[in-house]
Order: C-alpha cells, then sequence, then structure tokens
C-alpha cells in the first residue's frame, strides 16, 4: 500500500492523501496543526493528526476482505480526490469466484474508490469564523494549484508586449496625421459664418500668392468674434485695427479698436479687443485693418553653418491691408438700415435737438458778448470823463440789456421744467444760466469802474481796455470751448 494514503480536514473540507512525513512537513511549517482531524482507509472514524503520529505506523493493518467503506461527507467538496478506480469485475462474480476458489480470491485484492468517514460536525462561533476568514485574506492558501500563477503571469507579460505596440500605432498615426495636413491644407474652424461668409472666405483663400496678397473678414454670429482670411499661408503676427464708419452705427462715436493677432496657414480668429477710443462697441457698420511683417525661415542647415548667412539672407514680407467694410450686427444688413434709420430718427428728436438748441443759446450769449465788447471800446476811445460811460450804459439798456435778461430767464425756466423729470437735461439749462450771469457781470462792472473816473487820461483807458480785454476773452473762450464740444457730438451721431 502507498505512504501517501492520509486524509486531513482543512478549511472544512478533506484534503490528500499524503504521507506522514508530509503531513509533519507541514505541520512544522504551521500550514496544519495538531488538532485536525485525519484520516485513511481502514480506519472507521477520523482522529487527530496528534493522535495519529503518536501511533505505531503498523498498529492499524489493513482488510484484506472490502473495506469499511464510510458514508461520504455531506459538505462541498473542493478539490477531487484521485483513487484507484474500481476494477472491472461485478460483485456476483467475485462471489462465485470466492465460493469456488478461495484462495485466488486471497490473493487478488479488489481496488475500490476509497470514501473518507463523515466530517465531523464542527459548529464555529461568529468569532471563529470571522478569524477564518481574515486567515483566508491574509495568508496564501498552501494548497493553490500553481497553474493559475504561470495563467497570471502569462497574461502580464502579454500586457506588458502590447505597450509598445501601442506606443508604435500612435505615433505612426500622429505623424501620418501631421503629414495629411501638410499636404492637403483646409480652412479650419470658421464656426458661426454664415455659408456666404464662408464661400467669400474659402475664394480669397484659394488665390495664388502670385497675383497678390488679399485679405477677407467676418464676424462670427454665435461669438463675435472676427475671423480674418488671406493667400499668406506663413505664420505670422498681425496688428489689427478696428474703427467705426461715421454715421454707421448704433451708438455714439467715434470707436477705435485694436488687436494682436496670429495668423496661420492664412487663418487667425480674434476674441479679445483693446478699446482705445469709446466707452462701448455699438453695433453698426466698422473698417478693418491689418499690419504685420513675416520673416521668411532659412534653410535649418544654415543655423548650424553661420558662413552661409549670406548666401541665404533674411527675407521680409510686409504685409498689409487698408482695410475692408464688416457689419457688426447679429442679423442680416437689411434689419440692420432698418434699425438705424429708426436710431438716427430718435437721434435726431431727443439728441440732435436739445444740442443743437444748447448751441443756439451759446452762440446768443457769444453775440451779446462781441456787442458789449464792441460798444465798449468805442466809447472809450472818445471818453474824456467817467461821466462819459453814461452813454454806454444808455446803449446797454436799450439794445443788448432786455435780450440778455430774456435768454437768461428763459434758460432758468428750461432748467425748472426739466428739474424733476430729467436731472441731466435740466443741468445743461443751469450751465447756460450762470454763463448768461458771467456776460451780464462783465457789462455790469465795465460801466461801474469806468464811471468811478472823473477824467479819463491816456494811460486809464489803456489799461481799461486791456483789463476788459481780457475778461471778455476768458468768457468767450469758455462759451466756444462748449460749443465746439456740442458740435463734436452732433458730429459723431451723424
Amino acid at each position: 500500500m502507498s505512504n501517501k494514503d492520509w486524509f486531513v480536514i482543512h478549511d472544512g473540507h478533506h484534503i490528500g492523501p499524503f504521507s506522514k512525513n508530509e503531513i509533519r512537513q507541514m505541520i512544522d511549517n504551521q500550514h496544519l496543526n495538531m488538532a485536525q482531524l485525519t484520516w485513511k482507509s481502514g480506519m472507521s472514524k477520523w482522529v487527530s493528526i496528534e493522535n495519529m503520529l503518536q501511533e505505531k505506523a503498523n498498529s492499524i493493518k489493513a482488510v484484506s476482505s472490502v473495506p469499511n467503506i464510510p458514508p461520504k461527507p455531506k459538505i462541498e467538496v473542493k478539490e477531487k480526490v484521485e483513487l484507484p478506480p474500481l476494477p472491472d469485475l461485478e460483485k456476483e462474480d467475485l462471489l462465485s469466484k470466492k465460493a469456488e476458489e478461495p484462495e485466488a480470491l486471497a490473493e487478488e485484492v479488489i481496488k475500490e474508490e476509497l470514501v473518507p468517514p463523515p466530517v465531523p460536525n464542527l459548529e464555529l462561533t461568529p468569532l471563529e469564523k470571522m478569524k477564518l476568514e481574515i486567515k483566508k485574506i491574509q495568508n496564501k492558501d498552501v494548497f493553490e494549484d500553481a497553474s493559475e500563477e504561470v495563467k497570471v503571469k502569462q497574461s502580464e507579460d502579454f500586457e506588458i508586449r502590447l505597450i509598445p505596440a501601442f506606443l508604435v500605432l500612435v505615433l505612426l498615426s500622429t505623424a501620418g496625421y501631421f503629414v495629411y495636413q501638410k499636404m492637403f491644407p483646409k480652412i479650419k474652424g470658421l464656426a458661426g459664418l454664415s455659408p456666404n461668409d464662408r464661400a467669400a472666405i474659402s475664394r480669397v483663400y484659394d488665390q495664388p500668392l502670385s497675383k497678390g496678397l488679399f485679405f477677407r473678414y467676418a464676424l462670427s454670429k454665435k461669438s463675435d468674434g472676427l475671423w480674418i482670411t488671406s493667400n499668406f499661408k506663413r505664420k505670422t503676427k498681425l496688428k489689427v485695427y478696428m474703427q467705426n464708419i461715421k454715421g454707421q452705427i448704433l451708438g455714439e462715436g467715434p470707436i477705435k479698436l485694436s488687436a494682436n493677432a496670429i495668423m496661420d496657414n492664412g487663418l487667425a480668429y480674434i476674441t479679445k479687443w483693446k478699446i482705445d477710443k469709446g466707452f462701448k462697441v455699438p453695433y453698426g457698420k466698422y473698417l478693418v485693418s491689418v499690419s504685420g511683417e513675416k520673416l521668411e525661415s532659412r534653410p535649418f542647415f544654415v543655423k548650424y553653418l553661420p558662413f552661409l548667412k549670406k548666401l541665404f539672407p533674411e527675407v521680409k514680407h510686409n504685409i498689409a491691408d487698408r482695410g475692408n467694410e464688416i457689419l457688426f450686427y447679429p442679423n442680416e444688413i437689411v434689419k440692420f438700415e432698418e434699425e438705424l434709420k429708426k436710431y438716427q430718427y430718435k437721434v435726431k428728436k431727443n439728441v440732435l435737438g436739445p444740442l443743437k438748441d444748447q448751441i443756439q443759446r451759446y452762440q446768443s450769449f457769444l453775440g451779446m458778448l462781441n456787442q458789449i465788447n464792441t460798444l465798449y471800446k468805442s466809447i472809450l476811445k472818445k471818453a474824456r470823463r467817467g461821466k462819459d460811460m453814461l452813454i454806454f450804459e444808455n446803449k446797454y439798456n436799450q439794445d443788448i440789456g432786455p435780450l440778455l435778461r430774456d435768454l437768461i430767464l428763459d434758460c432758468n425756466r428750461q432748467h425748472l421744467s426739466y428739474f424733476n423729470i430729467d436731472p441731466k437735461r435740466a443741468k445743461i439749462f443751469d450751465q447756460l444760466v450762470e454763463y448768461g450771469k458771467e456776460v451780464g457781470e462783465i457789462a455790469a462792472n465795465i460801466a461801474k469802474e469806468t464811471t468811478s473816473y472823473k477824467k479819463l487820461r491816456k494811460k486809464n483807458r489803456i489799461a481799461l481796455a486791456k483789463k476788459y480785454d481780457e475778461k471778455i476773452l476768458e468768457v468767450k473762450l469758455k462759451g466756444e470751448g462748449v460749443v465746439e464740444s456740442l458740435t463734436e457730438k452732433i458730429a459723431e451721431f451723424q
């Protein structure tokens, strides 16, 4: 009989067979313990490993007849026990042969499948079950099949071999993409453009550079970004300018913008602008212009052979476009023109009218100021006494004073009428009232100071003329500055 005839209960099921030496070695390696149960063919029950090792090897004798096979265990068997199969002779033939040939039967051994006795009902407490699960997780099973490790290792080796193949595939795909882009350049992007804009841009893009340098501009309807297209395909830096066309915007101008852009493969896109003049960018028509400079690159070997620089000089390409008109508006040009007419009518009624009225009032004050200056100089030239200035007072009160007072009173009435409705406009009329008072104060000061002299000698007349020339000029320049500013506003809206 083979030495490997012992089965051991381990983790709830029987394993084996093993020899006694193998069981001792596993106990020394702490894979088994002395309290675990063991069994071999011919035994009626399971015994502990400790009891088995204490017994002598010949204490248990093999039974020559058919062994007493214990019932099959009810627990699940994880590993199949490989035992010799039953012989081909059936039991009836064996019994008849035993009756006729007892001696031959004694020499023949009938080998049947050995089934160990039922495993004792080992009920584990919850704590012992938990410890058993932890032991399964932390410790590697001693009896794990080595073929699983081989399969895992083969799988890992296969995955490692796939990495360089994948990298090579990525590099080839990237190189192929750039080669394709170089051989078949196409316009990329152009998001938010209408079909007409796309067609116009494509026509400019396809123009040969030998026919000249061409540019085309189009505004995206989605992001208000500006697309710039040219038949100049080299990468270069551009300076882009945009300013409104006079009278063609839905707001107050002038508006001037600038931006930096990089044009690559004949295409540039601008979303960020610097406002050089104005406060905001209203809808309307604008003029776009660009300027830039491109250095044609030398052959790469010139970098390493400096003495060849003279043979391959740098060539500058001046890039410039005087300008093209674009429409900055979310809808079609027909709707813009309709809205522009409504806007201009509204401006004429609510903005241009009041501006022109202010200009007219300031010009009236300036005219009266000129009359006062002319009248004063003509009388001062002939006057020899202070009382001669009574002529100035009489003519002022008769010709200039009433008009000045009526204009100041009218400005004051306008100020009061707009005080609660339109404070901004009310403030404008208040400034007109103050300016009219300055004009009247000059006339009053001239009459008062000049009549104070008993005798007006030549030096007195020269001094008075110079003094009031300066004061009149100061007030005049102030009024003319306001008129000029108002005129510029009207020009901006027109």
